[in-house]
């Protein structure tokens, strides 16, 4: 310090800082004129201290010599005030001429020596004692923090509870896939599993019955007019279910944006204002239109049985057996199909196929393979209208099906309107609502603790 600077507030505040810390301060007032300024310093270091709230434990003197200085053999005296409190082993300037050590005349010491010999070890652990006690002030340190950062993270998960404890959007009449293309695909899958003479039988005849059946469809369609094609029309509904999904999503979301949840309320209306619904709706038919609907059912039919293959591998093995029977007795059954349903209603026709033995008993158990049989040949309402127990099963299992396929196709509408209409809004609140239960709070929580135990 110097006799301008000893009172000047950038230094006292440094200072202030560093008692505040606990650090250990030595103070030596350059340029001094002595022994003029023996009266002054005590007035100096008084005000010093008393605006700092430094204890220091030292005091030197160092006499204005520029010629001493520029040759690097400035003395300093050491001075004890009455008015500090310092611990520890003094090392004065007595001490010094004594020992022999760091002298340099006069009474004069080289702080370089005298320092040499003090423990600089304590001192830097005296240092960080005292900045891990601010560190770990209650009031000020790191605890508040943690309480701050608790409360936050608290708010966040509130958020996070509100968004996700109300369903953005429940599509109660999303549309099931077409029934035949569902069967035709199941067909498929098993025909391509079928092995040896059994896949021979059965391919020959599921042509035969085809091939029975197109004078049929081509009345019905002379009558009634082409059918529109099944993936046309299965598109439009579903089209028309996104439509008022959509709708309610921005219902919900503004319902939400009311609650008063300010969190959710500044990042909703964010969302709500930057993406227009009929972007979002341009966007989503888009995509929708370029769908390939077809290759997701031939997916999902092959992902289900094949999961029912090896989750049932016995039984699976009994049903290809069945099948194998079935291509034994196809010979009888084309005929009866053939001829003695021609003209009977369709719910006549599926309960004279019942009432055949091997194929009711075939129905219990094989429901899977029967249904792109016994669909196919009579259709889906008749399989619905037969014989219970059998019928029961192959409805299950068809369901099944359309239930896995819908959920598809709502798994890829909830991601996109994530993606369009939320953003990353989710992945935030569940971020910061997570960060109390992190390894790095943690971590930190249980060094606190230590450092609180030890301090």
């Amino acid at each position: 310090l110097t006799q301008q600077k000893y009172n000047d507030a950038a230094v006292k505040q440094f200072f202030r800082k560093a008692a505040s810390e606990g650090k250990p301060a030595v103070v030596v007032f350059n340029q001094c004129e002595l022994p003029d300024d023996e009266a002054y310093w005590p007035l100096w270091i008084k005000t010093f201290c008393h605006e700092t709230g430094v204890a220091p434990l030292y005091i030197y003197l160092a006499p204005n010599d520029r010629k001493a200085a520029e040759s690097i053999a400035l003395g300093f005296l050491e001075r004890v005030w009455a008015g500090s409190e310092p611990t520890g082993h003094r090392e004065t300037a007595s001490d010094a001429e004594n020992s022999g050590a760091g002298e340099c005349g006069n009474g004069a010491v080289r702080l370089q020596e005298v320092f040499a010999r003090l423990r600089f070890d304590e001192i830097k652990l005296q240092s960080l004692h005292g900045a891990l006690r601010i560190i770990a002030d209650d009031r000020a340190g790191l605890p508040t923090y943690l309480r701050e950062v608790s409360v936050r993270s608290s708010e966040f998960r509130a958020a996070a509870e509100v968004l996700t404890a109300h369903e953005l959007a429940e599509v109660d009449d999303w549309p099931t896939p077409p029934g035949p293309l569902l069967v035709s695909e199941v067909r498929r899958w098993w025909a391509a599993h079928r092995q040896g003479w059994s896949a021979q039988v059965h391919g020959v005849y599921d042509t035969i019955g085809e091939t029975i059946l197109t004078p049929f469809r081509w009345a019905r369609d002379w009558a009634q007019g082409p059918p529109k094609p099944p993936w046309q029309a299965y598109r439009e509904g579903e089209w028309n279910a996104i439509v008022r999904a959509v709708g309610k999503v921005y219902t919900k979301l503004e319902w939400l944006a009311d609650l008063g949840q300010p969190l959710l309320k500044e990042r909703i209306e964010q969302r709500l204002t930057g993406t227009s619904r009929a972007e979002l709706l341009r966007n989503l038919e888009s995509e929708h239109q370029a769908f390939d609907l077809e290759g997701l059912l031939a997916s999902t039919v092959a992902t289900e049985l094949q999961s029912f293959r090896r989750e049932n591998p016995q039984l699976f093995q009994w049903i290809q057996r069945v099948d194998e029977a079935t291509a034994a007795a196809r010979p009888m059954l084309t005929i009866v199909l053939g001829i003695t349903g021609v003209g009977l209603p369709v719910g006549e026709a599926a309960a004279h196929l019942a009432s055949q033995s091997l194929m009711q008993g075939a129905m219990h158990v094989a429901g899977d393979v029967m249904v792109g049989t016994a669909t196919a040949t009579v259709g889906e309402s008749a399989i619905s209208a037969t014989a219970s127990s059998g019928a029961g099963y192959i409805q299950a299992k068809f369901h099944r099906l359309q239930e896995a396929f819908s959920a598809h196709r709502a798994q890829w509408l909830a991601m996109r309107l994530e993606t369009e209409l939320l953003g990353s809004l989710t992945s935030e609140l569940q971020t910061a609502a997570r960060v109390t239960r992190s390894s790095e709070f943690e971590d930190v929580t249980r060094l606190l603790q230590i450092w609180q135990k030890h301090l």
